[in-house]
């Protein structure tokens, strides 16, 4: 087993942000480098394995890439802490914001969920890994690594698992010839990154054209979570509109196709979700729309709004947690006018009350149907948020 010390940069919101990832953990300490080799790290999260495999193996160069924005801020801190020379992370799903990229000898993945990601993930890291070269996964047995480990030993004929802990699992397979043994079993319309679904959507007499990739929220369907907000929030022809964790775009869209005098910025941590919203707002011809990355609001905290419309995450990889659902409805505050309007939609089950009421002093149900329920508030002078929580 590889031993040493990372120091590791973390906070709410990044994978495993309170203790380390055990799958992360398997992949530090049993993918097998060497000195002057090149390795590619997918799902790097924090930037725990890269670290750790560039400190034990010294003369390596290490890229690091996330379709998390929060994770790759994260892991570039972790970078700079342990003062890591030819490590770099990157704000991209697997190799699609990379530049020309040579051929690495190790890929080390971190599982994702869901198993389209998984497909596009290991594709990708077939094609960037030489031939000799080693491929690794590394994941819970509840998010799916045994059949992860069929998918690798499809794609490269060859798979075995090298250790195990904690309800994790780390597979091996060698990259032994230049094609894939079979690929028939990855879904091969979207392991082209510029493949999109497109899907017609219609709200309350707007329509708009969405186009969408996997991994994103709801991305080949309109969610009735969504559907209900967009029918409960209250838009004007001048409004200043911010949508708040925008996925593909669609409540933003149908925000600026009331707000036809104003102006719309849709934000989101996921790149695919910023892909997707981009593409959805040049095929409708949007010009009052713009789309940013973001921690949060973070990307807005320059501006106000007239309205602030989220349907904000509760999940950081598989396990439920609000400190990303506070950070939104916080920032959502912040990023209001006085007198501004804000609307929430969640599952009825998720406890934001009492959240919106320690930012806004109260607020209102909207509704509740549908498994779903809005709720919406207005800054007024005597509310008073909390300071933002920074990355630490």
């Amino acid at each position: 087993m590889r031993q040493g010390l990372v120091k590791l940069v973390s906070k709410p919101g990044v994978a495993s942000s309170d203790a380390p990832d055990p799958a992360q953990m398997l992949l530090a300490e049993y993918v097998d480098i060497a000195q002057g080799s090149a390795i590619l790290n997918l799902n790097c999260g924090a930037g725990l394995a890269g670290a750790a495999l560039a400190i034990a193996a010294g003369n390596v160069k290490v890229i690091m890439t996330d379709r998390n924005l929060v994770n790759v801020l994260a892991a570039q801190r972790t970078v700079e802490a342990n003062q890591l020379k030819n490590v770099a992370g990157h704000f991209s799903n697997g190799l699609c914001a990379l530049p020309a990229l040579e051929r690495v000898d190790c890929v080390a993945i971190r599982l994702p969920k869901g198993r389209l990601p998984l497909s596009q993930l290991l594709w990708d890291g077939f094609n960037a890994l030489k031939v000799g070269g080693a491929c690794y996964v590394a994941g819970a047995n509840r998010e799916g690594i045994k059949p992860a480990i069929e998918l690798m030993h499809a794609l490269f004929g060859n798979a075995e698992i090298i250790a195990y802990g904690a309800g994790h699992r780390i597979a091996r397979a060698g990259k032994k010839t230049s094609s894939p043994v079979d690929s028939s079993a990855l879904d091969a319309k979207w392991l082209d990154h510029q493949a999109f679904l497109e899907l017609s959507v219609e709200i309350g007499g707007n329509a708009v054209t969405i186009h969408s990739r996997p991994g994103v929220f709801a991305w080949d369907r309109l969610d009735e979570g969504t559907r209900l907000l967009v029918e409960r929030m209250r838009i004007n022809p001048d409004d200043s509109v911010l949508d708040l964790g925008c996925g593909n775009g669609i409540v933003g869209l149908m925000a600026a196709k009331i707000a036809v005098r104003g102006k719309v910025v849709l934000l989101d941590s996921d790149a695919e979700a910023i892909r997707s919203a981009t593409r959805s707002v040049e095929a409708n011809g949007l010009a009052n729309c713009t789309v940013l990355p973001s921690d949060a609001g973070s990307a807005a905290k320059t501006s106000t709004f007239d309205v602030v419309v989220t349907n904000p995450p509760f999940h950081v990889g598989r396990r439920a947690e609000f400190d990303n659902a506070h950070q939104f409805i916080q920032d959502a505050w912040e990023a209001l006018k006085y007198g501004g309007r804000f609307y929430l939609v969640a599952n009825l089950r998720l406890p934001y009350e009492n959240k919106i009421r320690e930012c806004f002093g109260d607020f209102r149900v909207e509704c509740q149907e549908r498994g779903y329920k809005v709720l919406s508030s207005v800054k007024h002078d005597k509310s008073v948020a909390p300071m933002r929580t920074g990355l630490v």
